[in-house]
């Protein structure tokens, strides 16, 4: 079969052509090209700023966190020395000022919050007593007592707040820990402590054996499991019935002032947690105070003696 071979003006033509969609493939190589780097030039900058933003995002998160895990340290530094050591107790609440005041810089805002405002109210009662015995040194221990009500305001503010769930672990698992202390010693020298307690004596207790603000730290214990949302419901109850029982066999009456508020309180507050329990303590509370009278040795010692 014979095949026509192209004139030259057609073999020019064709030439021609290709080279004319050549010359257009490069133009729009070029022109893409540009606006690649175009595009390039407006992303870059946008990109190293969203890239800022990270990595001051990522720093600030981890110094948050550094804070957080700092000030956590401090609130079990304090709340072991509260069991155990005065001087532990100084030093933590002096700490935990100086990190909430470095990590937040508008310091005036936190002292216009009412609940800070109502912190200092013991301060300003304690200054009006001040003069009477200012050269005993229980008054200074007092003032440290009630040096702790701003922390605690501030602290809930800044980080317990945010935080809760391990501030309120450190609080029960301290708290529970602390209440072996007590019954070791009541298992051990059951026969002394009774007849400690016809005298008008209590339980042996860390905070150096001050049985009154054991049985207030009791009451606080109390609130925080109750207020515990984390905590299983059977845990919960199963605690708050544990507590009250043993409130009520440390037979301190300050104790069981607060107890009864605390009830009162619960039972008739539906916002408050756990309500429908404190409402079943609260009908309870007659017969198990009975029970307690005739059953706990320490109870009925300590009415024996009142």
């Amino acid at each position: 079969m014979l095949v026509r071979r192209p004139t030259l003006a057609e073999s020019c033509n064709i030439y021609n052509y290709n080279i004319g969609q050549l010359t257009n493939t490069g133009r729009e190589a070029t022109s893409s090209v540009a606006q690649i780097k175009t595009l390039h030039l407006r992303i870059t900058p946008a990109l190293s700023i969203q890239q800022n933003k990270f990595r001051f995002t990522t720093k600030q998160t981890t110094l948050n966190g550094w804070k957080h895990k700092l000030f956590l340290f401090l609130f079990l530094q304090m709340m072991v020395g509260l069991m155990v050591s005065r001087a532990l107790l100084s030093v933590a609440p002096v700490l935990m000022v100086l990190v909430l005041i470095i990590s937040n810089a508008n310091i005036k805002s936190l002292l216009r919050q009412p609940v800070v405002v109502w912190s200092f109210a013991p301060l300003l009662l304690f200054i009006t007593g001040w003069y009477q015995a200012y050269n005993d040194v229980e008054t200074y221990d007092y003032l440290l007592t009630v040096a702790i009500y701003p922390v605690a305001a501030l602290a809930a503010i800044c980080f317990i707040t945010e935080h809760e769930k391990p501030y309120q672990y450190t609080w029960i698992i301290i708290g529970l820990l602390s209440i072996s202390y007590p019954l070791y010693n009541y298992i051990v020298h059951a026969a002394q402590i009774n007849i400690a307690y016809g005298q008008g004596q209590s339980l042996p207790t860390f905070m150096e054996g001050d049985h009154v603000r054991y049985g207030i730290f009791l009451n606080s214990l109390l609130l925080v499991v109750a207020c515990t949302k984390s905590l299983k419901p059977i845990v919960k109850n199963t605690l708050l019935i544990l507590l009250v029982l043993l409130i009520l066999f440390m037979a301190v009456r300050t104790a069981w002032v607060g107890l009864i508020i605390i009830i009162i309180v619960g039972a008739v507050s539906k916002n408050f947690p756990s309500y429908k329990l404190f409402r079943t303590l609260l009908l309870l509370f007659i017969p198990a105070f009975i029970f307690a009278c005739l059953a706990m040795p320490t109870v009925r010692k300590k009415i024996q003696y009142t």
